[in-house]
């Protein structure tokens, strides 16, 4: 954890941390791998609405690449808020069921990709 004049200092998100074991909760949960900050910031525990949570990766053998200077780390604390939000979406499937009617009266199989692409079998 940063210490002296680096703490409260931020990085860039593409700040990678390379590392010979990933450490959540006492368990090893990665090998010899690597992850970018944001990444890392992407499997924060979440839950409730609160404030103040605080969560440390653990690392054995972890390097930081900051300003091209490697420094070998322990762990990563993350002290971060969580929210509420809600999102709608509405969904028409009217055209669906009629392909899917069609298909059954002639046989056909039809998918839709989720990128819109229609493919006819």
């Amino acid at each position: 954890m940063p210490d002296g004049k680096d703490a409260g200092r931020s990085y860039s998100g593409f700040t990678m941390i390379h590392f010979e074991e990933m450490i959540i909760n006492q368990k090893v949960i990665e090998k010899n791998s690597q992850i970018q900050l944001t990444d890392l910031a992407g499997k924060l525990p979440v839950g409730e609405p609160s404030t103040g949570n605080v969560f440390v990766f653990k690392f054995k053998n972890g390097i930081i690449n900051l300003e091209d200077v490697d420094l070998p780390i322990d762990a990563i604390q993350f002290t971060y808020d969580t929210c509420e939000s809600v999102e709608r979406i509405a969904i028409n499937g009217e055209d669906e069921i009629k392909a899917i009617i069609k298909d059954k009266a002639d046989g056909s199989i039809t998918q839709i990709r989720r990128n819109g692409k229609v493919i006819k079998e």
